[in-house]
């Protein structure tokens, strides 16, 4: 009565093969999902570094390229500002002949007033030693 039977894990020679083979494959992906996952990861991390390098790159090349933008506005604006001084000082030559052309009509004009004003004085003065009459200045009480 003794049976020399095989334990209960144990595949069958028939039967259990098929599983015996299923679970065999399942062990074997098992053990190579996690170098496969492994390898996934870091590939994306990789992946993902790779495109933070190339980002880092195209944002110093545009920060590169505006600084060159503002370089030239700035060259620009001086040009500018230069031209502008230069036109201030020539309006400013131009209002100080305008001046001394105002201050030398003035004093012609001031130079005519006081002819005018001596000849007046002298036919006052004519005037006066013919009638024999002295000016005197007027006292206010």
């Amino acid at each position: 009565m003794t049976e020399d039977r095989p334990p209960a894990d144990a595949p069958d020679a028939v039967g259990d093969l098929p599983a015996a083979l299923s679970a065999a494959r399942a062990a074997e992906r098992r053990s190579l999902l996690v170098p496969v996952l492994s390898t996934a990861c870091a590939a994306l991390i990789a992946g993902v570094l790779g495109l933070a390098v190339v980002g880092f790159n195209t944002l110093r090349d545009d920060i590169r390229s505006l600084d060159a933008k503002i370089d030239t506005q700035i060259g620009s604006v001086r040009g500018e500002i230069g031209s502008v001084r230069g036109e201030i000082g020539m309006l400013r030559d131009d209002m100080h002949a305008e001046i001394g052309m105002l201050r030398n009509d003035m004093n012609a004009r001031f130079a005519q007033v006081d002819a005018v004003l001596l000849d007046h004085t002298e036919r006052l003065a004519r005037i006066e030693t013919t009638l024999g009459v002295e000016s005197r200045p007027v006292q206010q009480p």
